[in-house]
């Protein structure tokens, strides 16, 4: 599965037709639910560091 760009933590998703088979209904598939859930990294090294401090930089350059 794919999850679209700017999906906020969170948030639902839902696939159609790909849950549990529905009771005594043939062929028929209920709704399948995702919550995203994302965990961000808890010990970055100074380069890593730089990294993401590059990209927020660049981000508001981007916004002026």
């Amino acid at each position: 599965m794919q999850i679209p760009a700017g999906t906020e933590n969170g948030k639902t998703l839902r696939l159609k037709d790909l849950g549990m088979p529905v009771f005594k209904q043939a062929d028929s598939y209920g709704s399948m639910y995702l919550k995203i859930m994302v965990k961000l990294p808890q010990a970055l090294t100074p380069e890593e560091k730089a990294l993401f401090e590059r990209l927020a930089s660049m981000r508001k350059m981007a916004e002026a």
